[in-house]
């Protein structure tokens, strides 16, 4: 019963480090657990959907989640498949769908394990999780973020998933049993300290942002969550790291984008001005000022009717 118990908490602190909702369905299709991350993402509450089919496969997908759902009990499963599932207000949403088999004891397939990514809005969810120990591995193995667990007594790495070994770069047999400055630049002294300094004092770490590079020197960006747990009387951390390379190279082009532009419109040999909705100024080139005499005047943020207040109705309506 004491193992069972500090299973338990394993998995519940799997679920609140990770934005990830998790499902388990039986041999059937019967929904056999519905986390509270899977209640926020598609609306449904678990008292709605235990013991009844999946309802989140759009009516025209019926056939393709079929398909998919043999394809998991017969033991073939995926990773990061992507399509659309549907919410209890009938929006479809985009999603990223992991999944393993679930066995029983003795070994046969009961049933499979998904964990959903939200890919349309990149939602951070905590996942809920209370099963066996088979469960918990299930669910460690699937999920698409790293995940790492640490002995609190010497720090060392106990398990981690294909996903941080893919993510970092270092195979799994060459960093269990390791502690995490084993991984070299990945997990910097800096992070390392720093990460066990706020663990001490808080007990969890959520959603850090960390910059990274893979052991082959590929600079990388994930958010780090961790939390400390006790499994059989033994404190653990259980960390997550979630990357978000690609979304960060995407602000920052945008970023550069919006200063490329700022630039264009600041030294065009013109008279040029860029407003909002509500005739607010967004840019003004230097000719503008000096054209309509504001000299070094700021106008960002500006209203161009309180700048020029003898506009008359008639241009107003025009603009």
């Amino acid at each position: 019963a004491e193992s069972l118990r500090g299973m338990s908490d394993w998995l519940q602190a799997i679920v609140r480090s990770s934005p990830l909702p998790i499902v388990a369905l039986d041999h059937d299709g019967i929904v056999l657990l519905w986390s509270q991350a899977a209640e926020a993402l598609f609306g449904w509450g678990a008292e709605e959907v235990l013991g009844l089919p999946l309802p989140i496969v759009p009516k025209d997908l019926e056939a393709e989640y079929e398909g998919l759902r043999q394809r998991v009990i017969a033991g073939r499963p995926f990773r990061n498949l992507q399509t659309q599932r549907m919410t209890r207000d009938r929006r479809r949403i985009d999603v990223s769908i992991s999944t393993a088999p679930l066995h029983d004891r003795s070994g046969r397939v009961m049933g499979l394990v998904a964990a959903y990514l939200d890919l349309t809005e990149q939602r951070a969810l905590r996942r809920e999780l209370s099963a066996s120990e088979e469960r918990l591995n299930l669910a460690f193995r699937a999920s698409p973020s790293g995940s790492v667990m640490l002995r609190c007594a010497d720090r060392t790495i106990v398990e981690i998933n294909q996903v941080m070994c893919d993510l970092s770069g270092y195979t799994r047999e060459e960093v269990l049993g390791k502690t995490t400055q084993a991984l070299g630049g990945f997990i910097t002294a800096e992070f390392h300290e720093a990460l066990w300094r706020t663990l001490d004092a808080a007990g969890r770490l959520d959603q850090v942002d960390y910059p990274f590079r893979r052991r082959d020197g590929t600079p990388r960006h994930a958010l780090v969550s961790a939390e400390r747990i006790t499994v059989d009387g033994e404190d653990y951390i259980l960390g997550v790291f979630m990357d978000v390379t690609d979304r960060r190279r995407a602000e920052e082009a945008l970023r550069a984008s919006e200063e490329r532009m700022r630039l264009f419109v600041e030294y065009a040999p013109a008279s040029l001005a860029m407003f909002d909705r509500d005739m607010r100024y967004l840019s003004v080139s230097r000719r503008w000022l000096s054209d309509y005499g504001l000299g070094d005047r700021d106008l960002l943020g500006q209203c161009h009717y309180d700048v020029f207040p003898e506009i008359g109705d008639a241009w107003r309506a025009v603009h």
